[in-house]
């Protein structure tokens, strides 16, 4: 029962993330009763990255410091814990843990730990190689599974990574590792990033505002149906900033509260500065 329920989980975090909290949660109780230290790892893991979009975060955090993770899904709880620390502003390195013997030969492992160092690298105010590293970690876990199980999530994790690292070409090859795919579905979860991103790059562009309007909102609602308050802020506050450059601030005014507010209860002070130097000299 355990598996089926760490399998369900894993494929709902694709597409709602929501329900897939919920078999999480299920699948950690099961693997108490039984005992079994491995497969309650692996519904940890899953847990642990569903988490993060449905935004649990303290919770998440909590289960990173009950040491009950396998040096084989260590990496990716990590990749977590470093994302919400990084959010929140707060200090942060790679856990000594992912050096565990047994783990650095597996493949997703070294996935994750190439998105990881990417996080290291931004952390340090060092953007030369994020695109390369984070790039790297994303073809060599779609040679695993395509655009299947964690790859929704870690694509989300790449592109921002690469966003913020100022790094066009990189954000590119991101969309052509997905593009290749002519077999796995569309995730709801991929549907919201890529439209979160081509709104982001339609602004950069100069592009015609109702392209960019267009992107931002499909992006907000793909989120919601993703049942991801995490990527429903972040776009949020992407489309009400551009709204009030644009000088339409009364339509701004609710997305943004709305974005803030979400901040706010994530404890993501980083963001909430970033939205307020969008902001910068903007008038009502």
């Amino acid at each position: 029962m355990i598996r089926a329920l760490t399998n369900l989980n894993a494929d709902w975090t694709e597409d709602d993330v929501a329900r897939a909290v919920e078999l999480g949660r299920e699948a950690i109780e099961v693997g108490h009763r039984l005992g079994d230290r491995s497969w309650t790892s692996a519904a940890l893991v899953n847990l642990i990255i569903a988490m993060y979009p449905h935004g649990d975060w303290d919770e998440a955090l909590s289960w990173m410091g009950a040491d009950e993770l396998s040096p084989l899904d260590f990496s990716f709880g990590e990749l977590v814990r470093c994302s919400i620390l990084r959010a929140r502003g707060e200090p942060w390195e790679p856990s000594p843990a992912l050096g565990a013997a047994g783990a650095e030969d597996d493949a997703a492992n070294q996935a994750a730990r190439r998105v990881i160092e990417a996080h290291a690298r931004l952390q340090a105010g060092d953007t030369t190689a994020v695109a390369r590293e984070a790039v790297a970690g994303l073809r060599q876990y779609y040679g695993l599974s395509g655009t299947s199980d964690d790859f929704t999530w870690l694509w989300q994790m790449a592109t921002e990574l690469v966003w913020e690292a100022r790094d066009r070409a990189g954000l590119v090859e991101l969309f052509d590792v997905v593009e290749q795919d002519q077999v796995s579905k569309r995730t709801v979860g991929l549907g919201a990033q890529q439209a979160r991103m081509r709104g982001l790059m339609a602004i950069e562009d100069g592009e015609d505002p109702d392209v960019v309007e267009a992107h931002l909102r499909a992006a907000i609602t793909e989120s919601r149906a993703w049942s991801s308050p995490v990527t429903e802020a972040r776009c949020q506050a992407d489309l009400g900033a551009w709204l009030a450059r644009t000088g339409r601030g009364a339509e701004a005014t609710e997305l943004l509260t709305a974005a803030r507010a979400t901040y706010d209860r994530l404890g993501a002070a980083r963001w909430t500065e970033a939205l307020d130097a969008a902001l910068a000299g903007v008038t009502a």
